[in-house]
């Protein structure tokens, strides 16, 4: 498939239609932007915040931001966790591995 074959000019699509395209793609993006920002400006109104991505009273905006960074220094203290005990395994199979088996592969290759 070739650059043009992407680019439409295969399928009959012309410049005048291709710039069409290009003005109700703008259009609908700026009428969606209006749109989103009224309701911004009704919701802040009305006393609400918007807090990972939920509108919330803003009175319940603080506890749910201090719960919320809880809980992610609670996750990401798990995977340190689980990290060291991943690293404490496998030192413990190596020294395991050192010990139990490789004098039996010496004493099997003297």
């Amino acid at each position: 498939m070739s650059a043009s074959d992407r680019s439409g000019a295969s399928r009959g699509a012309t410049p005048q239609a291709l710039e069409r395209v290009r003005d109700i793609r703008r259009v609908t993006h700026e009428r969606v932007a209006r749109e989103l920002e009224r309701e911004r400006s009704a919701r802040y109104a009305q006393g609400e915040c918007l807090v990972a991505g939920i509108w919330v009273p803003e009175a319940l905006a603080g506890p749910l931001r201090r719960a919320r960074a809880r809980r992610q220094l609670a996750a990401f203290l798990e995977l340190v966790v689980f990290a060291v005990l991943v690293l404490l395994l496998i030192a413990s199979m190596w020294r395991l591995f050192g010990f139990l088996f490789l004098p039996q592969v010496v004493r099997f290759i003297g």
